[in-house]
């Protein structure tokens, strides 16, 4: 009789099963990494139109009052967490140089300037972030090198090193409820902050825009908006890299294909949120290749399931988040995450 696992194919990669060739996965993945201008200009202008829209619906919601105003302006809140979620996922793609093609200068110039103002929607920086994620895909999970654009960047060893002193810095700003009600807001509208003058003004105008259209109330419902995408936004990278049996090595014993197929997750998305995470839930494929647009990962990961390429990736149901959420030091002797508590426990 087949195992629980073998029996799910959501659960295969928990027996272990060896990564295929790497020549093979590469060879597959060729034939999805180019972009395709005319499918990134309708992604893009449709995201846009649809956020904007729910924005507009938001502020007649408020301007009506009463009872239908309330459910406008709680559709619209939806409507926006998600569409700026998508929008998010665009600007991610942009500054890996991915969205449109860069074979013409149209297209470079495209990738940069909506890239900086859809950061400017998502209250990023792009010339910030195309450096340090950028950096993050050339050394995710090595443990020698610096881990601070994941959300458990320590290990055991890295904390024996510090002084108590750091340690308690970092205690205070892993703790898990310091990192995920306090983190959002830090990360977006403080950190992100470290960026050109100009990228700090395009930041601004999405505000001065809420309050000169809809004054107070539809600036605040901005500022909810924006909470709860950052915080969901902080889930699902959270999830992709932070999990039971995720790939780490220290450098001498690191590889990115490796890393690719092990140290990052497939989160389950359902299929009607999946417009919205716009194919980053199949964060292997995007690890193992930033050339594939996000528009096409979907595609590329079931061509290549039908292929048995992803059996060994890490597969995870979103409803294993919440137990992840205290994880912030990798225990390198026993291969396992610890909570802050746990981790002072053992200074």
């Amino acid at each position: 009789a087949a195992s629980p696992a073998t029996a799910d194919p959501a659960l295969r990669w928990l027996e272990r099963p060896p990564l295929p060739p790497k020549a093979e996965v590469y060879a597959h993945i060729k034939n999805f990494a180019s972009a395709d201008g005319r499918v990134a200009t309708g992604v893009f202008a449709s995201t846009m139109c649809a956020l904007f829209g729910a924005y507009a619906l938001a502020h007649q919601g408020l301007l009506a009052g009463g009872a239908a105003g309330a459910m406008a302006v709680a559709g619209g809140l939806v409507a926006g967490v998600l569409l700026k979620i998508r929008t998010f996922m665009c600007f991610h793609d942009m500054a890996h140089k991915s969205f449109w093609p860069t074979t013409s200068a149209t297209g470079r110039l495209a990738n940069r300037v909506f890239g900086a103002l859809s950061g400017a929607l998502c209250y990023t920086s792009f010339t910030r972030w195309d450096r340090i994620h950028n950096n993050h895909h050339r050394i995710s999970n090595d443990l020698d090198e610096n881990q601070h654009a994941q959300t458990a960047p320590w290990s055991t060893r890295e904390r024996a090193e510090k002084t108590q002193a750091t340690r308690n810095l970092f205690d205070a700003k892993y703790n898990q409820w310091v990192q995920w009600v306090v983190g959002p807001w830090f990360v977006f509208f403080v950190v992100n902050r470290k960026c050109p003058p100009l990228e700090n003004l395009l930041w601004a105008a999405p505000l001065a825009a809420c309050y000169a259209v809809g004054g107070a109330k539809l600036l605040a419902f901005e500022f909810a908006v924006s909470y709860v995408t950052a915080f969901l936004g902080m889930c699902l990278f959270h999830a992709q890299h932070t999990f039971d049996g995720v790939y780490k090595r220290r450098k001498d014993e690191w590889d990115y294909y490796e890393n690719g197929m092990l140290g990052s997750s497939m989160l389950l998305i359902p299929e009607a949120l999946k417009p919205f995470t716009l194919g980053i839930e199949y964060h292997h494929i995007h690890h193992l290749s930033v050339g594939v647009p996000s528009y096409k990962l979907r595609a590329c990961h079931e061509a290549g399931d039908e292929k048995g390429l992803w059996d060994a990736v890490p597969t995870l149901p979103l409803s294993s988040i919440p137990a992840t959420m205290p994880y912030a030091v990798w225990d390198e002797d026993d291969q396992k995450f610890l909570s802050v508590p746990e981790s002072r426990a053992r200074d």
